[in-house]
């Protein structure tokens, strides 16, 4: 599973970062190695998130079964992340507005 920095290397390195966005999903950065807020975080900060998958996988096989999320620590972040992610997005309208 390719994680999320490889994905935005990739992109970025081809001048496609203003076209595409990454997608974030709780199994991927899992078979990654990684969790779920790593993925999210370093996303943000590359400003390369573009959005969240709420389905989870199997942590004991591996395999992407695209289940419904059943872990708290994990479901929580979701709306944790679309506030923050809904409020970066006016905060940004609003510089552009302004610089405009």
């Amino acid at each position: 599973m390719v994680q999320s920095a490889t994905a935005i290397g990739f992109v970025k390195e081809y001048g496609l970062d203003k076209d595409f966005k990454i997608n974030i999903e709780v199994n991927h950065a899992t078979l990654a190695q990684h969790t779920f807020q790593h993925e999210i975080e370093l996303t943000a900060k590359a400003g390369m998130l573009g959005s969240l998958d709420a389905n989870r996988g199997d942590y004991q096989n591996g395999w992407d079964t695209d289940q419904f999320p059943n872990n708290t620590q994990e479901a929580v972040i979701y709306p944790n992340w679309a506030v923050v992610f809904f409020i970066m997005s006016l905060l940004l309208g609003m510089v552009v507005l302004i610089l405009s």
